[in-house]
């Protein structure tokens, strides 16, 4: 989790401000015998998903368990590069850390956005003197608290979701979680249940591999707001967590993954949320395909528009009309925007995507149900929009 940042106030509905702890720097403390899996990579072996076996009417301790087999410290190391005279002076550090566990066989590992996101800035170069001194960041996993680390590649992020995924070949035989929506697009018999009780594994502050066990606390429309970003469609819950624990599993009592632990607060017992896993479930099949066909990174599918909804637009202050209703208005338009014939001033209520498996349709309530169907486009055919534009509905087409 992430160091306590200050917390904006929005809606009454709120259930209290909320943190994002950033991940610590001080040693780690606890060492485990785990050692990587042995391989050599072949992309052909790992097209088809392998996933871990949680029998039916598992206790709480087998399921943790079996999560712990395939969990990481996802490390982030510092590197400084001193070049002086024709000589290069290079110290490399743990910076921070956070949590990870295998998505898709392979070696394919999900972690939270804010855990890898200081790897992402190009490498900052200083000149002190005569000393030019480059510091750069990179990522890391580990099985034994991070005493032996390996090298992972980063392939997919968003920072909306703060989801990222990650491989490191190296622990490419181990079994993968098993993932389940429980939250977005899943019917009302099986989203997650008040009181229903879950179990999270992940790091607890310098320790490798804790589990915990607690229970939903809330409905599942919880909002919160941590430096920039706002997240909607929080999943919270009561099951223990400290720092380090970002980026690790949400487990049900069935053995399935249902969220990514992301937020808490330091200054509240037992307040805990996790982002649903909805969204890495919709890349993960593009982003195993375009890495083990091509080795490449994915990028999703913009829209080339901006707006908001109701929720933030209660926090643009210099704002002199407020937008109160369900789904998103359009407030610019960019020239490689996508859509056909959208204006500013349009409110997208509607999307509806045509894929290889079928219609998938969304009503769009707000930004993220948007950014969702934005994801799904990552596999359309086609697809159309529904807008409000004045008293009519419009029916608009797309360009992919």
């Amino acid at each position: 989790m992430k160091k306590k940042r200050s917390v904006l106030s929005i809606f009454a509905f709120l259930c209290c401000c909320v943190f994002i702890f950033a991940g610590c720097t001080m040693p780690f403390s606890f060492i485990t015998n785990k050692k990587p899996s042995s391989y050599s990579y072949n992309a052909s072996a790992y097209a088809e998903n392998v996933t871990i076996e949680t029998k039916e009417g598992a206790t709480e301790a087998e399921i943790a368990q079996s999560y712990i087999d395939i969990s990481f410290t996802i490390c982030i190391d510092k590197k400084v590069e001193t070049l002086n005279g024709g000589e290069t002076t290079t110290k490399e550090e743990l910076y921070s850390y956070g949590s990870g566990f295998i998505v898709h066989s392979g070696g394919f590992i999900l972690t939270n956005y804010h855990v890898i996101s200081d790897t992402l800035a190009e490498p900052v170069v200083t000149n002190i003197g005569s000393s030019q001194v480059i510091t750069s960041y990179s990522i890391s996993v580990s099985q034994d608290g991070g005493t032996t680390k390996f090298p992972a590649k980063l392939l997919w992020s968003n920072a909306q979701v703060d989801m990222a995924i990650i491989i490191c070949e190296n622990f490419a035989s181990l079994p993968a979680a098993k993932l389940k929506d429980r939250s977005i697009l899943c019917s009302e018999e099986e989203k997650l249940n008040i009181l229903e009780e879950i179990i999270t594994v992940g790091n607890q502050k310098s320790y490798y591999a804790s589990a915990t066990t607690g229970e939903i606390t809330s409905d599942l429309l919880r909002v919160a707001v941590s430096g920039t970003n706002i997240y909607e469609h929080l999943i919270q819950h009561d099951a223990p967590i400290n720092h380090g624990n970002s980026g690790g599993a949400l487990i049900d009592m069935y053995g399935y993954v249902v969220g990514l632990n992301t937020l808490g607060d330091d200054d509240a017992n037992s307040l805990f949320f996790a982002v649903p896993i909805y969204p890495a479930i919709v890349m993960l099949d593009k982003v195993v395909d375009n890495y083990l066909t091509t080795g490449s990174t994915t990028s999703e599918i913009t829209f080339g528009i901006s707006g908001y909804d109701s929720i933030r637009s209660s926090l643009i202050s210099d704002s002199t009309e407020k937008f109160t209703e369900s789904g998103f208005k359009v407030v610019g338009v960019e020239e490689t925007c996508i859509i056909d014939g959208i204006a500013v001033g349009d409110i997208i209520v509607g999307v509806e995507i045509q894929t290889e498996k079928g219609l998938i349709n969304f009503d769009i309530e707000d930004n993220d149900t948007l950014l969702y169907a934005r994801m799904n486009m990552s596999y359309a055919q086609n697809a159309t929009f529904k807008v409000k534009r004045g008293g009519d509905i419009v029916i608009l087409t797309i360009n992919i």
